[in-house]
C-alpha cells in the first residue's frame, strides 16, 4: 500500500471530520517515513528547517536530539490541532502534502535519469555482445 499517494491524494481544504481522520491517520505514518527515516533529512538538527517552514512551529533544541522524540511531540501536536484548531491543523496537512509532493517530483526526476542511464547502458552492452 503507497500511502504516501494516498495522502497526497485527499483534499486537506474542506474540514469534513472523516476526511480529517484520514488525514491524521495518514499523515501519522507519512510524518514517520520523513522523520524517523533519514531519507529526506540525514542529520537530526536538519528537521528544523522542516519543523518551522512545513509544520509552522519552532521546537525547542532538545527534541532534535532524538528523532523518535520529535515524532511523537509532532503526532501530539498534530492530533491537539485536529481537535482544538481545525483551521491550522488543515493548513497543516496541506504544508505536508506540498513538501510531499516537491520531493517526490525530485524522487521522479531523479528515477528517470537513473532509467534514461539504465536503458542507455543496456543498449551498450547488447551492442557488445552483438558484435562479438
Amino acid at each position: 500500500m503507497d500511502f504516501v499517494k494516498e495522502f497526497l491524494e485527499i483534499k486537506s481544504t474542506d474540514s469534513d471530520e472523516e476526511l480529517t481522520d484520514a488525514l491524521l491517520f495518514l499523515s501519522v505514518a507519512v510524518l514517520s517515513e520523513i522523520v524517523l527515516d533519514k531519507v529526506h533529512f540525514k542529520r537530526n538538527k536538519d528537521l528544523k528547517v522542516f519543523t518551522n517552514d512545513v509544520l509552522l512551529t519552532n521546537y525547542k533544541d532538545y527534541l532534535f536530539d532524538s528523532r523518535p522524540t520529535l515524532y511523537a511531540r509532532i503526532v501530539k501536536d498534530l492530533r491537539t490541532y485536529r481537535v482544538k484548531n481545525p483551521g491550522h491543523f488543515l493548513r497543516l496537512e496541506n504544508n505536508i502534502q506540498q513538501f510531499l509532493s516537491l520531493k517526490h517530483k525530485e524522487t521522479d526526476k531523479d528515477t528517470n535519469e537513473e532509467d534514461k542511464k539504465d536503458a542507455n547502458e543496456k543498449k551498450g552492452n547488447i551492442r557488445k555482445v552483438i558484435k562479438e
